[in-house]
């Protein structure tokens, strides 16, 4: 929680833009990853399926190939137009394949053995704050934990 904390004070202290936060934050988790005192089995990615929009295909379920592709799904999964992306489409870099927030395609997702939705409990909140860059560390705090309770 510390990096985004120092991310939402860099965008208070107009360092960084609204669109800029979002990619150093995945930034964050990739280096992390890429650290070699990070001890990450990079085997993992094989386990992760990344539900995206695509322009051309629709929705897509992608196991990263890498952890730089890891960063580039987790940029196109969450690509908001213009709330945390500058435009309407993010391009990867890899495949050239234009995305959006998979968000938009929810009537098109795959069944999956195992799926992670906020459970209704807490949906009004996280909705409400959604997009809120002030959103405090309590209350950051507060989703967690009730994540966990909720097991996700």
């Amino acid at each position: 929680m510390s990096h985004g904390l120092r991310l939402q004070q860099r965008w208070k202290d107009a360092e960084i833009t609204r669109f800029d936060v979002v990619g150093s934050f995945v930034d964050f988790i990739t280096d992390t990853i890429n650290n070699k005192t990070s001890n990450f089995d990079e085997g993992l990615l094989n386990h992760l399926h990344i539900y995206t929009m695509t322009k051309d295909d629709g929705g897509q379920v992608t196991t990263p190939k890498s952890v730089s592709h890891l960063g580039s799904l987790l940029r196109a999964t969450i690509w908001i137009p213009f709330i945390t992306g500058e435009g309407l489409w993010y391009q990867d870099n890899e495949t050239g394949q234009f995305h959006i927030d998979g968000g938009f395609g929810t009537s098109l997702y795959p069944q999956f053995e195992t799926s992670l939705y906020t459970p209704v409990e807490m949906a009004t909140d996280v909705m409400m704050n959604l997009f809120n860059m002030n959103v405090s560390p309590d209350l950051a705090h507060s989703y967690w934990t009730k994540g966990f309770f909720y097991g996700i």
